[in-house]
């Protein structure tokens, strides 16, 4: 029996996130769903539908067994639950509930539109409906993942400057500068091979650090997963950021999930909190959803980049390769420069973006491909008519 998790129309919904992936390679707590089944050697085949970018991951030819289980929702589940599911002893005609919603059914049913008089199992599976949430499910996955990743890792013996009950685990050999402080109390730190921590930094754990990830002097990080060559200072909370991301200087993430190849400048906040400690609403470029969530920060795409002494309000999310100047006080589309103290926005030009993303990985000694330069160019006329909605200027901004 298989798992098959079919991306159907999925990625839709968890926009501006999936532009450059898939909901099942899009990091949650500190994996992704096709990394759980991989370590976890889980018999799972993933079906991409996303249009904009070209699949890393070739897709073998696949036929169907009776008894396999599709899931074509986007949802969030455990390792444990992920074994659980692989054990089941399906019976051909069922469908699998999450919280009495079908997000899947065996592969007999795959032409069938009468489900109602199907066999129903129930699974524990949170479905992701929009980008918050994962905020929402990160705090109980980080601390499963690395719980769960920990099996797997060496243990590293470091007696000073250390409280706690869990442990510090890594795949090879990372290096802390004198005066690090780190807490184990709540969940353990996994450090993987070639990070560099500098001196006079807080880590908290649950907490994950990537490969040659560079982590700043004087940097608080408290239940939060920083990808691989990532560069991060400041404060970071309960926050994702993906690989190859800065965040180098003083700054406050909270709540909050940044893709990749985002360039954070010195002196962003976001803000996670409101002044009446109520409920967050996220604006989807205009359409508000209620969070149900107290807590949570900003939803930043890949390659956008934020000004210094930028502020960003709650539940605000920034598309693909866009600008936020100053202060952002709504979601903006992709390919857009925001100037927030004139509330102005114009089209960040598809030749200047692709330029400066070019610059931005050089840095890190990256191509630009010419697949991600056709990505590029499908995620900017897909997002023409968000640009024209949101009265993006077609001149150039000028302070």
């Amino acid at each position: 029996m298989t798992i098959i998790f079919d991306e159907s129309n999925s990625f839709n919904k968890l926009l501006p996130l999936t532009y450059l992936r898939s909901y099942f390679d899009l990091v949650v707590g500190a994996l992704t769903l096709r990394k759980r089944a991989e370590i976890s050697e889980i018999n799972c085949y993933f079906v991409k539908r996303n249009p904009f970018y070209l699949d890393e991951f070739q897709s073998q030819n696949f036929s169907y067994d009776d008894k396999d289980i599709i899931i074509n929702e986007s949802v969030y589940i455990s390792n444990e639950e992920l074994k659980r599911i692989s054990n089941i002893n399906v019976n051909s005609h069922s469908v699998f509930l999450a919280n009495d919603r079908i997000v899947g059914y065996t592969a007999d049913l795959l032409n069938k539109n009468d489900l109602k008089s199907s066999n129903r199992v129930s699974i524990n599976a949170t479905i992701l409906e929009k980008p918050y949430d994962v905020i929402r499910v990160n705090k109980a996955a980080i601390q499963e993942d690395l719980v769960f990743l920990a099996k797997f890792y060496e243990e590293k013996k470091i007696s000073n400057n250390k409280i706690g009950k869990y442990g510090i685990y890594s795949n090879g050999d990372f290096y802390i500068e004198d005066n690090v402080f780190l807490d184990t109390r709540s969940g353990p730190i996994v450090i993987e091979d070639g990070a560099y921590i500098q001196a006079f930094t807080r880590i908290e754990g649950p907490s994950y650090i990537g490969k040659n990830a560079q982590i700043v002097s004087f940097c608080n990080i408290r239940k939060s997963y920083i990808g691989n060559h990532c560069v991060v200072g400041g404060e970071l909370s309960n926050s994702i950021i993906l690989d190859y991301t800065n965040s180098r200087h003083s700054s406050y993430i909270g709540d909050s999930y940044i893709a990749t190849w985002v360039n954070i400048g010195a002196h962003t906040v976001t803000s996670n909190l409101k002044h009446t400690y109520g409920i967050i609403r996220y604006d989807d470029l205009g359409k508000i959803y209620q969070t149900g969530l107290t807590k949570f920060g900003a939803i930043i795409s890949d390659f956008s980049k934020t000004s210094i002494g930028c502020l960003i309000l709650s539940g605000k999310s920034t598309g693909f390769s866009s600008i936020v100047n100053f202060l952002q006080t709504k979601s903006i589309p992709s390919f857009t420069i925001w100037q927030g103290m004139k509330e102005e926005a114009y089209e960040f030009y598809f030749d200047s973006a692709v330029e400066t993303a070019k610059r931005y990985m050089s840095k890190k000694g990256v191509d630009f491909t010419y697949s991600l330069y056709k990505t590029f160019q499908k995620i900017y006329e897909a997002t023409k008519e968000d640009r024209l909605k949101f009265n993006a200027k077609k001149e150039t901004l000028r302070f």
